[in-house]
């Protein structure tokens, strides 16, 4: 029998690493096992692509806020 949902869910990282490799010697694997691991790296590559990507975002927005506020000073200034 497994857990539920709910259990699976409440165990740490450690709690399911144990059980994994507690269930893997008794086990055997196949193509998808590997298949899924890849995928998951991949997925993990892209998340921290996008983090990376995201940030240079927000400094670049951040940049060009402070310049252009800085361009309407000046010119109020140069108006006057």
């Amino acid at each position: 029998m497994t857990e539920t949902l709910d259990e699976l869910r409440s165990l740490t990282t450690e709690e399911l690493i144990r059980r994994y490799d507690g269930h893997s010697a008794r086990t055997t694997t196949d193509i998808n096992h590997y298949l899924q691991e890849l995928a998951r790296r991949g997925a993990d590559r892209q998340m921290r692509t996008l983090v990376l990507q995201t940030w240079a975002i927000v400094i670049l927005t951040v940049l060009t806020t402070t310049l252009t506020t800085l361009n309407a000073v000046l010119v109020a200034r140069t108006l006057k």
